[in-house]
């Protein structure tokens, strides 16, 4: 999972409870949180890992010079915190003995046992889409009917898991805005490898183009035909 941005490894198996440890930066860095989310991923595989939430915490905006000697504002985003969920107390305290030995002092740690819940339900509550201005609008289908004075040629409805192709990671949204820069030449034909939720292969359709989308992940290849 990724809140603030978008990215879910989770496994299907349903239990009553599961453990949580939590990261929290003492004092952020972006490229070391980089460093250290992948690290924590890797790391905890063996333990009874469930799945990894990075939390996102913006920066102040800076200025960057583009290549036409223009400025441009752009917004960095770290990560604040992680929280890596286990499959069991005992598999998280293990992998905090033995495995997570990276930033362990720049970073506050706590671990938790929580009852399961149902986290579908729970994320659909909290998605709320996301604009990728001024191109794009992404929407939840479940909001179609409660949204007003949509722009259809803007407007990507989605019925998105957490896991794939949401619309809030940074990586997704400017590849959006690069193809809301596009203007393509007539029968342009495009190839969308590794679609998840199709949301770019909407977007390029609604540019113009011919659009075939492949896609291997069952769960992915659902949300895609809804």
């Amino acid at each position: 999972m990724r809140t603030g941005g978008a990215a879910c490894d989770s496994s299907n198996s349903v239990q009553d409870t599961y453990a949580i440890v939590s990261f929290r930066w003492k004092q952020p860095s972006s490229v070391a949180s980089d460093e250290l989310g992948k690290h924590l991923h890797a790391s905890s595989r063996r333990y009874g890992f469930l799945g990894m939430e990075e939390i996102l915490s913006p920066q102040p905006l800076r200025i960057l010079e583009k290549g036409d000697g223009s400025d441009e504002a752009r917004r960095n985003e770290t990560a604040e915190s992680y929280r890596i969920y286990f499959s069991n107390f005992e598999g998280a305290k293990a992998w905090l003995n033995e495995g997570a030995d990276s930033g362990r002092a720049m970073m506050d740690v706590s671990i938790e046992v929580a009852r399961n819940q149902d986290w579908d339900a729970k994320w659909r509550e909290s998605y709320k889409g996301a604009d990728v201005e001024p191109f794009w609008k992404i929407r939840p289908v479940w909001e179609r009917e409660n949204t007003q004075a949509v722009n259809p040629q803007k407007t990507i409805w989605l019925n998105p898991s957490s896991g794939f192709g949401a619309g809030t990671h940074p990586t997704t949204q400017l590849c959006l805005e690069t193809i809301g820069r596009l203007k393509l030449p007539k029968d342009f034909w495009a190839l969308d490898f590794g679609a998840g939720s199709g949301i770019l292969s909407v977007a390029l359709a609604k540019q113009g183009a011919r659009v075939d989308a492949v896609e291997i992940d069952r769960d992915a290849l659902e949300c895609a035909r809804e």
